[in-house]
């Protein structure tokens, strides 16, 4: 039987260094623990934290608080303006939509005008109107943009377009044919084919010289005893 081994002969000091320290080798780990968990959860609270730069998108649908009732512009979805004067602003891809609701002035066609001139901030527009029944189209001549309208429950919806109007005539269209019922007339589609929308077209009337015949044919058989048209036709501006 092999004697025992005695421990060697060892100093309080010596002893206190060749004892093993489980207390310390724990807390350690404990600290390891915590500095990848907090490495790892770092992008995650500051992602949270920190605004996000993508702007939230919304259909473009107008809204009527008056009527209580909604027009779908265009089945598409984009940015809403947090800052359209009119609380109801879109700036879809190279195009910004504005729209606002006002009570009857009494004519509106001179309504359109003045709503055009407050959300774009310009003068007083000249250009022809585009009218079918309570529907309202106008284009600005010097390529500032176009303007409907319509009118129900004693009020006017005025939605403004600005910008690349013929890259997006896909909204103008569904606009104007959920407005009216109608598709936009060809003549005119094919005349906004070409407007920059820029600001550089200049006209002294942006509607073609067809559609102004028409309407000086339409507004003769209008006024023939007992007969009505809602066909589409164009007015000169108010002075």
């Amino acid at each position: 039987m092999p004697a025992p081994v005695s421990p060697p002969d060892l100093s309080p000091t010596q002893l206190r260094l060749y004892r093993s320290q489980p207390q310390r080798t724990t807390l350690l780990w404990v600290v390891l623990v915590v500095v990848v968990a907090i490495a790892m959860l770092a992008p995650v609270v500051l992602s949270k934290a920190t605004p996000s730069t993508r702007q939230a998108t919304a259909p473009l649908v107008v809204s009527d608080p008056l009527a209580g009732s909604e027009l779908h512009l265009a089945d598409r979805e984009c940015p809403v303006d947090a800052l359209a004067l009119t609380g109801q602003g879109w700036n879809c891809p190279g195009l910004h939509i504005e729209a606002i609701t006002t009570p009857h002035a009494g004519d509106p066609d001179l309504a359109l005008r003045r709503m055009f001139r407050f959300i774009t901030r310009t003068d007083l527009p000249e250009g022809d109107i585009l009218r079918e029944g309570d529907q309202r189209l106008l284009i600005e001549p010097n390529g500032r943009g176009i303007a409907m309208s319509t009118s129900a429950m004693g009020a006017s919806q005025v939605i403004v377009f600005r910008g690349l109007i013929s890259e997006n005539l896909d909204i103008i269209t569904s606009s104007w044919r959920e407005i009216s019922g109608n598709e936009l007339p060809e003549i005119v589609h094919e005349l906004l084919q070409g407007y920059s929308g820029t600001g550089s077209d200049g006209a002294e009337n942006p509607l073609p010289q067809s559609v102004h015949n028409a309407s000086v044919h339409n507004a003769s058989v209008r006024n023939a005893p007992g007969h009505t048209n809602a066909s589409a036709q164009t007015v000169r501006r108010h002075v």
